[in-house]
């Protein structure tokens, strides 16, 4: 599974989100010793789920993000749809995966 996103304080929901490569990236800031991951408004594959979602980019953007190398605001937005697959793992408390 790509990324896990618990719902609730009781960690009633869980689902494992998964995008269609072995591997992605996910758009990051790192300064003095901390790290934090991207968000953007949810894209229609996570919008069911959740108001937010990560930034992830195809193998082959990655680079471009890294060496400032396309404009940002080309790459940190929610990928279309069909590109996140989602699998509820956990129901009430209770997994199911």
């Amino acid at each position: 599974m790509g990324t896990f996103r618990t719902i609730g304080e009781a960690l009633d929901a869980r689902w494992g989100i998964r995008k269609g490569h072995d591997w992605f990236w996910i758009a990051g800031i790192v300064k003095q010793d901390a790290f934090a991951m991207l968000t953007t408004a949810p894209g229609p594959d996570m919008n069911p789920y959740h108001d937010r979602q990560i930034c992830v980019m195809e193998p082959e953007v990655g680079m471009h993000w890294l060496k400032l190398g396309v404009p940002e605001t080309d790459i940190l937005r929610a990928p279309p749809k069909g590109t996140l697959r989602v699998r509820t793992l956990r129901v009430d408390g209770v997994e199911v995966a």
